[in-house]
């Protein structure tokens, strides 16, 4: 009885095991595509963009409305 316990206990931590495996797999999946995309985005900036936003960090100019 007492092996049969212990079995199923380590069975179900071996699933969790696994499980957590995967989820730890696939945040570090989204991870990567996010900082894929964030850098794929900043490629597409136009000049006249960039020329905008760096006469913008110049003016110091920082707060909103």
């Amino acid at each position: 009885m007492i092996s049969i316990d212990r079995n199923d206990m380590m069975n179900a931590f071996d699933i969790r095991e696994k499980i957590v495996s995967e989820e730890i797999c696939l945040s570090d999946q989204m991870n990567e595509a996010r900082d894929k995309d964030w850098w794929e985005s900043i490629d597409q900036f136009s000049i006249d963009d960039t020329m905008r936003f760096e006469a913008w960090l110049t003016s110091g100019e920082f707060t909103g409305s």
